[in-house]
């Protein structure tokens, strides 16, 4: 199991914190996605062997914000 942590820009309600919680616990792999709109931040638990850290950060611009601090 592998974490990542990054800032994310653009989110601006709990829709957004929603939207990209959402989706990224629809991706097979990733197993827990905290959204911090406080912090405007991520963390993202996943199986390497199933997901991957592009990926993960491509399904965050796919939703509508910009990975920060990656």
């Amino acid at each position: 199991m592998a974490s990542k942590s990054f800032g994310v820009e653009g989110m601006t309600c709990m829709g957004c914190v929603g939207s990209l919680q959402g989706r990224l616990m629809s991706e097979p792999g990733i197993k827990l996605a905290n959204i911090s709109l406080a912090e405007n931040s991520a963390e993202v638990q996943y199986d390497e062997a199933v997901i991957d850290e592009a990926r993960i950060l491509d399904i965050v611009r796919e939703t509508g914000f910009e990975p920060l601090n990656t």
